[in-house]
């Protein structure tokens, strides 16, 4: 199993974090005796598309775009302990200029027609209710993957001592 630097990739920081608030310091600890770490996010798709890795941890919407693009031998594992969502924000600036512009700008984003073509071309799931993801990527519906909720303030304000835990649980293993 293969994994980014969590020091450079906040991809494999938050799968890190995630993996811990759902299962504990105790399987962080057992993941970190049987990961491989890498310098880089893109490097573990990279590695598992070449064949190089049999497995990577990385987010949906990044390794999807390989299986969207043909490679049928490589397919997305969903645990079945669970997984979680990482957010993407947008917001208008109170004071900003030109608020109007801002909220055509939020509203287009936001369209059902664009959510649509950033589902197609960069499988990011959609903010909308209304659009059914498996009509338009081979992706299964949220409802039928167990999600659990992180807090990503937490996260942030924990990143430094989480970090140097996880370093020491890759020496003890070594």
């Amino acid at each position: 199993m293969w994994l980014a630097d969590p020091n450079n990739s906040s991809t494999a920081f938050t799968i890190l974090w995630g993996i811990d608030q759902l299962m504990g310091p105790e399987a962080l600890e057992k993941l970190a005796r049987n990961v491989s770490v890498n310098s880089s996010a893109s490097s573990i798709l990279r590695g598992v598309a070449q064949g190089e890795f049999v497995a990577g941890l990385t987010f949906e919407a990044n390794a999807y775009a390989y299986v969207a693009g043909g490679q049928s031998e490589i397919s997305l594992v969903y645990p079945e302990e669970g997984t979680f969502t990482s957010t993407e924000f947008m917001a208008l600036v109170k004071g900003a200029p030109n608020p109007e512009l801002g909220q055509r700008t939020m509203d287009a984003i936001l369209s059902k027609e664009t959510q649509v073509a950033l589902l197609e071309s960069t499988f990011r799931r959609p903010t909308r209710s209304d659009i059914v993801v498996g009509d338009h990527a081979d992706l299964p519906a949220i409802e039928d993957v167990t999600v659990f909720a992180t807090d990503e303030a937490a996260a942030a304000a924990g990143r430094d001592a989480f970090l140097a835990r996880w370093q020491g649980y890759l020496q003890s293993a070594n």
